[in-house]
């Protein structure tokens, strides 16, 4: 891509965050002219955000008996604001720790735990 082929756009003709920022965007548009939205997190209004507006949403849990809960309650709530519950992609992260016997997962899981909070800083940006 060539620095010609980048374009400065915002959300449609709305008055936005990202209009008033005017960062560079090489995403082309839906047909919509809009660019398709991903919704990342799950705080309190990141939710009612996502049923509203992102036709993508990251679910992601520590535990994988969480995943499926989560997942449903989106698509509960998308319904309950009118909104398809089908018409959302939802994607899930889970990060197992893998080890040839249970020992050596439980051991790789001690030495994770050593650098939380290294790994809090990190993903914290």
């Amino acid at each position: 891509m060539t620095p010609g082929e980048m374009f400065r756009r915002t959300a449609g003709n709305r008055r936005t965050i990202a209009e008033s920022n005017r960062t560079p965007n090489i995403v082309d548009p839906s047909p919509e002219r809009i660019t398709f939205l991903f919704q990342a997190g799950t705080s309190r209004a990141g939710p009612e955000f996502a049923v509203k507006h992102a036709e993508a949403i990251f679910v992601s849990s520590h535990l994988m008996a969480e995943v499926a809960p989560k997942t449903f309650a989106m698509r509960k709530l998308a319904a309950e604001r009118g909104r398809n519950p089908r018409s959302i992609k939802l994607f899930s992260t889970f990060s197992p720790i893998l080890g040839l016997t249970d020992e050596e997962a439980q051991a790789k899981i001690a030495n994770l735990k050593k650098y939380t909070i290294g790994w809090l800083v990190i993903i914290s940006g």
